[in-house]
């Protein structure tokens, strides 16, 4: 991390690889601030969220290598963890893909001297991220095979107990509302809102 010599540099702990997926149907591309959302995502969202939503013709992604060099932003944290096992392998997949294609820019870091090497070399480090264990459908020995595809982090909760889901969340992820009273680590009620 930075010395005193060094002049200060940031951590970004947010970035969503399934924003770029659940709503716009495309590759996790930091080259370009915007993206257009497919015609089928809009009637989806529309049909989901029906008054609630704005008018929509672009997405503005905030992440891109322009700003991440303008804001000194040195360490990204992607969040590659969806819902669904298989988009997340996606998501995985297109983070590695990225990693690839502009290495010259980033790198997938595993840990703390990874960290330290990719910023030295002036580029950014990513580290891969599920935000929370509700992917795992209570198979928590699934966390060794993310752990050997690059993810570091796993929070331990994220919303997920049955009042911890807002409004939209609960259109969205029907399912899941279900799910988490037997997946969540992080269970919520009326009276009690984190254990």
């Amino acid at each position: 991390m930075p010395t005193k010599k060094d002049s200060p540099w940031f951590l970004d702990a947010h970035c969503d690889v399934f924003e770029m997926k659940n709503f716009l149907d495309h590759a996790f591309d930091l080259t370009r601030s915007k993206h257009s959302i497919s015609e089928s995502t809009k009637k989806r969202l529309q049909k989901t969220f029906k008054d609630d939503l704005p008018p929509l013709k672009e997405y503005n992604y905030h992440v891109t290598f322009s700003r991440l060099k303008q804001g000194n932003v040195k360490a990204l944290f992607l969040n590659v963890a969806d819902f669904n096992l298989l988009d997340s392998s996606k998501m995985i997949n297109a983070a590695y893909d990225l990693a690839s294609k502009h290495s010259d820019k980033v790198a997938i870091c595993y840990n703390y001297h990874d960290v330290c090497h990719t910023v030295k070399e002036n580029k950014t480090a990513l580290i891969l991220v599920a935000e929370g264990p509700l992917l795992f459908h209570g198979q928590i020995d699934l966390l060794q095979n993310w752990h050997r595809l690059g993810v570091r982090v796993v929070n331990l909760s994220h919303g997920e107990g049955t009042q911890g889901f807002t409004k939209s969340a609960k259109l969205v992820y029907k399912d899941l509302v279900k799910l988490a009273p037997k997946c969540a680590l992080q269970i919520s009620t009326s009276s009690e809102r984190y254990l």
